[in-house]
């Protein structure tokens, strides 16, 4: 692990503050929440709703700090239960990724193909496109399907000529729209290779809108 490697996690630790909620997403697909209770360099104690994840298990959330936005892997350490039947997981950051641009929420007009896995229907395959995206989410209108709210998929998007992008979306909003249904997808999981290209990808759609 680099030297930078380890700031990215410290950074993401200095910004989890005792009292506030978090959710945790499992490898499974299962989303777990819970309240961040201590943290110490990068080492975090959570009471966790439910049944916890399972010891050495990785987890992966998002935070933010108002201005940038974080994905973090965290390692499962032990579990203590809680008079009130809740349970005190024990984690570490594992790693973390920082969405650096200060504009991380603001959405670019964009249109090219999306493809839509859900995680909890392995043979489906949900076609559709782009209307625009950011660092953080993207709206798709799919053709010929749907995904309820609080369902989570991988997403493929074309990438515009320039690799495709690969992300793990959860869907935040669902609505109507010409061609479709409209999905309102939130990035909880993504490489840095594929946020890297996701970021290019924002790059040239607002170039587009901005010299169109």
């Amino acid at each position: 692990m680099s030297d930078t490697d380890d700031d990215q996690r410290s950074a993401l630790a200095e910004i989890l503050v005792p009292g506030e909620d978090i959710v945790l997403a499992l490898a499974a697909g299962r989303l777990v929440d819970a309240q961040i209770l201590h943290v110490d360099g990068v080492d975090l104690e959570l009471a966790i709703d439910g049944l916890p994840p399972l010891e050495g298990s990785l987890v992966t959330a998002r935070a933010h700090d108002g201005v940038h936005a974080w994905f973090a892997t965290l390692v499962v350490g032990g579990h203590e239960l809680l008079d009130d039947g809740r349970v005190v997981t024990h984690l570490r950051v594992g790693d973390a990724l920082r969405v650096s641009s200060e504009r991380w929420s603001e959405r670019a007009g964009h249109s090219e193909p999306a493809v839509l896995r859900p995680e909890s229907e392995h043979d489906v395959v949900l076609r559709g496109r782009t209307c625009d995206i950011s660092r953080t989410g993207v709206a798709i209108v799919v053709h010929d399907g749907d995904l309820p709210v609080g369902a989570r998929a991988g997403i493929v998007l074309g990438g515009a000529g320039a690799g495709t992008v690969a992300f793990r979306g959860l869907v935040r909003r669902r609505g109507w729209a010409e061609g479709g249904r409209l999905l309102g997808v939130e990035v909880i999981g993504i490489s840095t290779e594929d946020d890297g290209r996701l970021a290019r990808l924002v790059a040239l759609s607002e170039r587009a809108t901005t010299e169109g």
